[in-house]
């Protein structure tokens, strides 16, 4: 079921996953597209959501749930890799063009240009939610007006259109040498962490920003410099999570190594009060945990199948960025809520 908030008069998604999971869910009935694979890995690039057409024509779906400028060109690298290199030949006919769809609340005027002057041809799907008397209404359409689609959204919703303070100029200073796309993704992290609740605080530290309530309930934190001691990089941001040890009873920091700010490669256990020891670090990259808890089955061993039902739930995006941080807020709700109790 997805969950939606608000900001001010409008409605939205929690979450970029959320997007995915409902479009994925809704594929058939919407479009009449058949599944074939979500957050797949090609060449460096994820794409989204791939699907065909009842007569075998290849299908790329890149969802937004925010205003981006450079889904024209993920879609064309996208579209690069696949050519070159054909996957899932058996259910896509190669022959027939690949059909390129983006898919988000607006678009930049930015993809606007970049869509008029592509060779390649690229659809622009928009969507809003709107409130009436039975929940809500998922609303698309192309920019052309002609095509128009809807789906009922009659589940309860997250609301946070409270106030998110300003970016706080430490994390501004440190932003002016990272690539914009990835600018763009820290960004949108750090509101999403804000928006989840409005006992979540973001505490500024000479080293770091944290979030959470007090300084006991803590979620995440960037942290400015790199964790190891033998690469110091004074200037490299870095993403600590608050996540279940998958092998003991706690709670603990995990570092998250992402080359892109949207996919996982590595989670790394780093104690309190102690920077990552490349010797004795806890590397754990996330497709080799999910085999693991997969193993396990139902069976409770420490904190793993127990707390990681969201990764168990959606394995095809366990590399995704996004959900281990829904997976953070949701452990440091949990224990905001027994501490309040």
């Amino acid at each position: 079921m997805p969950q939606l908030r608000q900001n001010g008069n409008q409605w939205n998604f929690y979450s970029e996953l959320e997007l995915e999971e409902f479009i994925w869910i809704q594929l058939n009935r919407l479009f009449e597209f058949l599944p074939i694979k979500r957050q797949y890995s090609i060449k460096g690039q994820f794409c989204d959501i791939l699907a065909v057409t009842q007569n075998r024509q290849l299908v790329v779906i890149e969802l937004k749930n925010e205003v981006d400028r450079y889904v024209v060109q993920q879609l064309t690298r996208y579209y690069h890799a696949l050519k070159q290199e054909q996957p899932f030949s058996e259910q896509v006919d190669y022959s027939q063009p690949i059909r390129l769809i983006a898919i988000a609340p607006s678009f930049h005027r930015d993809n606007l240009i970049d869509q008029q002057y592509n060779q390649l041809s690229i659809e622009f799907l928009q969507f809003e939610i709107v409130a009436d008397e039975n929940g809500f209404v998922w609303k698309l359409h192309d920019r052309s007006q002609t095509q128009n689609w809807s789906a009922s959204l009659p589940y309860p919703t997250q609301n946070s259109s409270w106030e998110i303070p300003s970016v706080p100029r430490k994390l501004l200073n440190n932003l002016a040498n990272v690539e914009e796309t990835h600018r763009d993704r820290i960004l949108r992290i750090r509101r999403t962490l804000l928006e989840f609740d409005p006992r979540m605080k973001e505490t500024v530290l000479p080293s770091r920003l944290v979030y959470g309530k007090g300084k006991t309930r803590l979620c995440a934190a960037f942290c400015f410099g790199s964790p190891w001691h033998s690469l110091a990089q004074p200037k490299k941001l870095n993403l600590l999570l608050r996540l279940p040890h998958p092998d003991r009873r706690q709670m603990c920091r995990m570092f998250i190594d992402t080359p892109d700010w949207t996919t996982v490669e590595r989670l790394c256990y780093s104690p309190d009060g102690r920077r990552v020891q490349g010797r004795t670090a806890y590397w754990q990259q996330p497709m080799l945990l999910l085999e693991v808890l997969q193993t396990w089955g139902d069976e409770m061993q420490a904190f793993g199948s127990e707390h990681y039902r969201q990764l168990l739930a959606n394995p095809d995006c366990a590399t995704s960025i996004d959900l281990w941080v829904r997976i953070a807020l949701e452990h440091w709700a949990k224990a905001t809520r027994i501490a309040r109790e």
